[in-house]
């Protein structure tokens, strides 16, 4: 099977391994756990309980000065931006592999 490849927008450096874990409402923030990339389509300030667990970030629509990406940088988690429908198309424990420094996630 050919791993699955796209590129975004780089926020913050850095490369992750470990499970995706998508995050479409407040609800969801329960099930991140420590290690998991989360994604998100945009994020709230009630999202950053789980950006503390999470080994890196990925956002559907938030861009490099948007608040979600913001706390990315704050926490220095590496971030990936710009990825449209990315927690449609990435399903859930799919282990990923993330490079912030270029923005390339990459499914394994």
């Amino acid at each position: 099977m050919p791993m699955k490849l796209y590129q975004g927008t780089p926020v913050f450096p850095g490369k992750a391994i470990g499970p995706a874990r998508s995050i479409t409402s407040v609800k969801d923030l329960v099930k991140v756990m420590q290690g998991d990339i989360v994604i998100c389509d945009r994020a709230t300030p009630l999202y950053a309980p789980a950006f503390k667990k999470a080994t890196c970030i990925v956002f559907e629509h938030a861009g490099v000065l948007a608040h979600a990406t913001t706390l990315a940088r704050e926490y220095k988690i590496p971030c990936v931006a710009g990825i449209p429908h990315a927690t449609a198309m990435i399903l859930q424990n799919t282990l990923l592999s993330i490079d912030g420094n270029n923005g390339m996630i990459t499914c394994l």
